[in-house]
């Protein structure tokens, strides 16, 4: 099968039509099929490259059979008849299933060859000048202008100011959300509200007040009940040694009887069994405080209200601040200190 290829320029031959001119886009070569020419277009085609000026020079040059140098004639080429279509060497024929028009042979097509001499029987104006590829490039972003002061402050700042932003936010955040540390000074005042309020509980039993009221709101002042767990070991609970409840805790106060489901047991250690407290003091033998959490150890000494006389008892208090920023008891232990039985004395493993 025979091919024919297009230079990739329009010559216009003298004495030639309009038509008669080299498409660029043509598709079809003028050499046997597999000859070196058709291998070297398809090769271009495929990496999608235009053959170069001395590669057209050199196929033209094989396909005429002349050497490097040689001339190829120009002559007009004749205008196909109707319905004729160009193939190979040999000019026109008609198209296949036409049946209409017989096959006819004219004069053989000539095309102009890119040689490295000049052409014979043109003028040095009428040399055709070997056209050069074209390459198409992109025009080049306008430059950006440069930035002003204002605009590099920007830049430089306002990340600056995002960051600064994040961290005095995620501070402010922490400090809203996360409680205050327990300082001393608090932790010796609640000690002492809760001294006084046993004091006010007794005065008001002993002046036939409202004393379980006086003791509800005591408690929900300063204990945790209702906001966190609370711990809390009485002194006199033998049967109920533990108090994980508001109620509970109230029947240990005011009395077992004066409480909805209290034990029988509680006889209300805050007004003394009927006799009431006179004085509370609080000597504290050593105080831990970690952030808001806070523990005291020690012994506080109650007055008996009715007969003076003094009852040490041993405590460990443990407070926390709570969501309203107020510090609450949330362990409570008490207990008396032991006492060393009269018959243990002999017991006691003697010396060698």
């Amino acid at each position: 099968m025979l091919h024919f290829l297009a230079l990739g320029v329009a010559f216009r031959l003298p004495g030639a039509r309009p038509h008669a001119a080299v498409a660029r886009t043509a598709l079809v070569t003028m050499m046997p099929t597999n000859s070196y020419l058709e291998s070297t277009i398809r090769r271009q085609i495929r990496t999608s490259k235009a053959p170069s000026h001395e590669t057209l020079q050199k196929d033209m040059s094989s396909m005429q059979g002349s050497s490097q140098g040689s001339e190829v004639p120009m002559q007009s080429v004749p205008p196909p008849a109707a319905g004729l279509v160009p193939v190979a060497m040999g000019g026109w024929t008609s198209p296949p299933n036409s049946g209409n028009v017989p096959a006819q042979k004219t004069q053989p097509p000539q095309f102009l060859a890119l040689s490295a001499s000049p052409a014979v029987g043109l003028t040095p104006q009428q040399q055709p000048t070997p056209q050069q590829p074209m390459y198409y490039v992109a025009p080049a972003p306008e430059p950006e202008p440069e930035p002003d002061l204002n605009t590099r402050a920007v830049r430089v700042l306002g990340p600056v100011a995002l960051v600064a932003g994040a961290v005095a936010g995620t501070l402010a955040y922490t400090s809203v959300t996360a409680p205050k540390p327990i300082t001393m000074d608090e932790l010796v005042a609640a000690q002492r509200a809760w001294g006084d309020a046993i004091v006010r509980i007794s005065k008001t039993y002993l002046a036939g007040g409202d004393y379980v009221g006086a003791a509800a709101k005591a408690a929900d002042d300063l204990y945790g009940y209702g906001r966190t767990d609370v711990l809390f070991k009485p002194t006199k609970a033998a049967k109920f040694p533990f108090r994980p409840t508001g109620g509970e805790a109230m029947s240990y106060f005011v009395g077992g009887g004066v409480v909805d489901n209290g034990y029988d047991e509680d006889a209300g250690f805050a007004i003394n069994g009927g006799k009431g407290w006179a004085d509370v003091k609080f000597t504290n033998h050593q105080i831990d405080l970690n952030g808001d959490v806070a523990i005291a150890m020690g012994s506080y000494v109650f007055t008996c209200a009715t007969t003076g006389d003094e009852v040490r008892v041993e405590y460990t208090f443990g407070y926390k601040r709570c969501a309203d920023g107020k510090l609450r008891i949330f362990l409570h232990h008490s207990s008396v200190p032991y006492v060393v039985p009269p018959n243990v004395e002999h017991m006691k493993p003697k010396k060698s």
